[in-house]
Order: C-alpha cells, then sequence, then structure tokens
C-alpha cells in the first residue's frame, strides 16, 4: 500500500482540532499521516492532540493571511517536514480547515484520476477550465477567476515569475485536495529559493486590498506542469454555490453518490456544535449517520433530536451583556443618517466600491465599503442598511445579469464599528439563513490582513439565531471591519451588534467591583 502525507494550515481553536484530528484518524488508516501546521509562536493548551503517532503539529515561519503567498509557504513547509521525518512516502495532499471527510479515501480511484491527467476538479458552481494555461505576462480572458486582477497588477511578481522562476504559462486550481506524487512536490520544493524571491517582489507590489491574490491556488499547480509531471489531481469536493456548506442533507445525499476518487468535502463548520461537523467527526455523530443512511424514514426525527441537544449544549452559561449597534459611531461620517441604500450594476474586479457617497476613501475613514470577489463580470447589487437601538439591519443580494441563475459569491460589505470591538453578534430569523454565511465571516484589520472567521457559539432570543464571533486578544484593541458575504440571487439579511471593548482600566475596575 502506497503511504500518503495530508498537510493543513490550521488556525482554528482546540475544541474543534480534536475534532478534526478525530475525523482524519477515523477514515484513513496508517499509511495516511497528517501535518497540522500552526502560526509562529502558537503553543496548544492540550498536549494529548499531539499524541498519536500520525498526527504531526509544527510550528510555521510564516505569518498567515487570506491572501499572499502565507498559505503556499506554510503548505511548502509542511511538506519540507515530511521529507525530513516522516520517512518514505509516495503521495501528498494539501487540504485544509474546513475540508472534513465523509468516507475512508479509495486511493486506487485517486490514483487512477492522477494517472489519466484529470487536473480540472470536478466542483459545485465553478469551472477551472478558463484558469488554465495562461501567460506569465497576463490575464486576457473572461470568466476566469478573480485573482487573475491581482495577478495582472502585480509587476514584480510576474516578472520574477518568468526571469528567476522560468515560468512560461501559469494555472490556477483547487488547493483542498490537491493530490500529487511526492517527486513533483520534490521539484517544487527545489524551487525555493525562487519561490522565497517571488515572496520578496510580491511585498514590492502595491500593498492594496483590491489586488490581492490567494498564490497557493497558482504556484504548485504552475510548478507541476511547467517543470513536473503535469499530473496532479483533486480528492476533495467543493460547494462553491448555493449555501457553500456540507449538512447533514449534503452528508446523506450529494456526497455518497459522488465518484470513487471523491473522499472529503469543503465547506464544514468549524465549531464542535456544527451537526455536520459532529456527524463526521464524533463515534457517535457516525453512529447516528450509519443509522440514518440505513433508515431513510428515520432522518428526519434522528437529525431533528441531535439539533436540539446540540443547542441545549450550547446555550448554557451565557450572559448577554450590552450589546451596541455597530453603527453607534457613525455620526461622524458624512452622509450617514440612520439609513443607506444602494442599488446599481457594478464590475466585479477586485476593486472597492462606496456605501456612503460622501465618503470617498472608506477604508481610511473606517466606512462602510464593498469589496468584490469576482472578477471581470457585471453584478446588480442590492444593500440597504438600516440604524436600530441594538442592532445594524443588513439587507444584501444581486443578480448576475449576464447567468441570472448563478448563485455565486460576488463580494464582501465591509463594516466598522469604528472603535475596538471584542465580540460581535449576527442575529437570523432562520437557521437556513445563519448556516449560509456563518462560516464567510471575514475579518479585516484595515491594513494587510484577512481572516476567515467561524462563530464561537449558536444561541436564540426572542426567535432569532444568534451567531457570536468572539475577537482574538492580539486585534481586540484594534479597530477592525467584519465582512460581510453577498451571493447572487440570495438574500443575506442579518441584524449585527456589537460589544465594545473595555480598555484595561476599565476591565480591572469592573472585575473588582
Amino acid at each position: 500500500m502506497q503511504k500518503v502525507v495530508f498537510a493543513t494550515n490550521y488556525n482554528e481553536g482546540e475544541d474543534y482540532l480534536s475534532l478534526y484530528i478525530n475525523n482524519f484518524l477515523h477514515y484513513t488508516d496508517h499509511h495516511c499521516q497528517l501535518i497540522i501546521n500552526l502560526s509562529p509562536g502558537r503553543r496548544l493548551v492540550d498536549p494529548a492532540l499531539a499524541a498519536h503517532e500520525r498526527i504531526h503539529i509544527i510550528n510555521g515561519h510564516t505569518e498567515r493571511a487570506k491572501w499572499g503567498m502565507g498559505l503556499a509557504m506554510g503548505h511548502l513547509e509542511s511538506f519540507a517536514y515530511a521529507s525530513s521525518q516522516l520517512g518514505a512516502f509516495d503521495f501528498f495532499c494539501t487540504t485544509a480547515s474546513n475540508a472534513m471527510f465523509f468516507r475512508k479515501p479509495d486511493f486506487d480511484a485517486v490514483v487512477r484520476e492522477l494517472d489519466a491527467g484529470h487536473i480540472f476538479p470536478v466542483t459545485s458552481g465553478r469551472d477551472y477550465t478558463k484558469d488554465h494555461d495562461i501567460s506569465v505576462k497576463g490575464y486576457e480572458g473572461d470568466g476566469g477567476t478573480w485573482a487573475w486582477t491581482g495577478f495582472n497588477q502585480s509587476e514584480n511578481f510576474r516578472r520574477v515569475l518568468e526571469e528567476r522562476c522560468r515560468i512560461e504559462r501559469c494555472s490556477v486550481t483547487q488547493i483542498e485536495g490537491l493530490f500529487a506524487r511526492k517527486q513533483d512536490w520534490d521539484i517544487i520544493l527545489d524551487h525555493h529559493e525562487e519561490i522565497s524571491a517571488l515572496r520578496h517582489a510580491l511585498a514590492q507590489d502595491p500593498d492594496d486590498a483590491r489586488y490581492y491574490m490567494a498564490v497557493e491556488e497558482m504556484l504548485f499547480s504552475t510548478f507541476i506542469l511547467q517543470f513536473g509531471s503535469k499530473r496532479y489531481t483533486h480528492l476533495c469536493y467543493m460547494f462553491w454555490n448555493g449555501l457553500g456548506r456540507v449538512g447533514p442533507t449534503e452528508l446523506l445525499t450529494v456526497l455518497p453518490d459522488l465518484p470513487s476518487h471523491f473522499c472529503c468535502a469543503k465547506w464544514f463548520d468549524r465549531q464542535i456544535a456544527d451537526p455536520a461537523s459532529t456527524l463526521v467527526g464524533t463515534d457517535a455523530g457516525r453512529s447516528l449517520l450509519a443509522a440514518c443512511r440505513v433508515a431513510p424514514a428515520k432522518r428526519s426525527v434522528l437529525l431533528a433530536q441531535m439539533r436540539k441537544s446540540i443547542e441545549a449544549l450550547g446555550a448554557g452559561g451565557y450572559e448577554p451583556d450590552a450589546e451596541i449597534s455597530i453603527a453607534r459611531h457613525w455620526n461622524a461620517l458624512p452622509g450617514w443618517t440612520g439609513r443607506v441604500l444602494v442599488e446599481g450594476q457594478i464590475n466585479l474586479g477586485r476593486q472597492s466600491e462606496t456605501i456612503i457617497d460622501d465618503v470617498p476613501q472608506p477604508v481610511e475613514a473606517f466606512a462602510p465599503f464593498f469589496l468584490t470577489e469576482q472578477s471581470h463580470r457585471p453584478f446588480d447589487l442590492s444593500i440597504s442598511m438600516t440604524e436600530g437601538e441594538d442592532g445594524l439591519q443588513i439587507v444584501a443580494t444581486g443578480l448576475y445579469p449576464d447567468e441570472r441563475l448563478s448563485t455565486a459569491l460576488a463580494g464582501y460589505l465591509y463594516l466598522s464599528c469604528r472603535v475596538p470591538v471584542s465580540e460581535f453578534i449576527l442575529s437570523f430569523d432562520s437557521h437556513d439563513s445563519a448556516r449560509r454565511i456563518a462560516e464567510r465571516i471575514v475579518l479585516y484589520d484595515n491594513q494587510h490582513h484577512y481572516t476567515v472567521v467561524a462563530p464561537d457559539r449558536e444561541t436564540e432570543r426572542g426567535g432569532e439565531i444568534r451567531l457570536h464571533y468572539q475577537v482574538r486578544d492580539e486585534v481586540k484593541f484594534s479597530v477592525i471591519s467584519i465582512g460581510i458575504p453577498c451571493f447572487g440571487r440570495f438574500y443575506t439579511a442579518l441584524r449585527l451588534s456589537v460589544l465594545e471593548t473595555f480598555p484595561e482600566s476599565d476591565r480591572a475596575a469592573k472585575m473588582l467591583s
């Protein structure tokens, strides 16, 4: 049996990590190992998480960000560790913390896909053929990934890619479940100095959030196609359209019917109270999932019981604090009257759109702005925001006029309280509305870093479903912006409230009172 090493860049909490490791150990055997790459300096409180011989937890040397080369360098660090510390292995596979196994891998089927040269992943809602064989000089086509906009703007990056790395043609592919032979990853690692030069070149290009790109999506595939076997494939199925999430329904219907080379899927909710994550990440959940598969008539009853039990656990011990609207400190913004309505067609090209007309530079003013995610496509955007006593009511939606049935992500509405916050709460009128965006929320530090975050807990109050997001200690004394996703056809409707961060002196006084 051939040996496979999996690698994940991990930034989430330890409670979910235990679920993630449990999922890996259950669905894989002793021929598979997993590297968990933590950010520099992070230490786990629970040493038992690293106790299993097939789990290897390391600290990378590269700071993480949603865009740029941080994730690519993290995966390369993990491969270097595997090559030097884990002995002989045959294949290396990159994965993600919100991609979990739903069945045991059929590596014979995966290798058949690899040998057949099936490099384009089969996904729900994205066509990667438009991102293949692109000139290093720049992307001139239509319909490709938004990342090409940043690629075209990054002159230094493209120059080093061509002159130092000797790359002629580029290709973007799915990084989740990217599966290739060790020999091809060896070739990539042999170019480590050139890749480091790429990183320095990218740092010299304009530091503009509109032009950031996820380099990991193009780096490895491009090097394998240029210098390696020209063979890679994917064992992870991605949900790009619709809710974009894996729930109990997907585990019982869509995923079991996929071709046999698929064994994991994304997006799972990265919290231990999520039903789908629990169904594949715990012994009890997997037993329940098996029971639902063999007894379809009992599915709804079993899943309803499970949801009720999980929600009861998650609701315990919560003490409400003084919540305010995220717009509480917007009165100083020119043009803000407590309500705004934006309607019109925009061109999606990694650009920011002003939401309040009288604020020409919204990022610098910590004012609302819309940052697009797609590329070279028109989008009919509609955003409504109304301030209430304890929250900002938000409705965001739109349509792609060239593909009116598309539910693809169009971009993010970024909102800032304009003061530091320690927690923010998204309130919805239904579970479905909450699930659609729960793990699609982005925190932006208003400088360089975007971070995708998951809720820490879910509660209910007054008929609303409330998702609570704790702001990490290292940023809760800074002014941040919260990114709310906007999709084609779907309405994103919610109420956004926050808890302000107490200054250190006020916090101490409160603790003593």
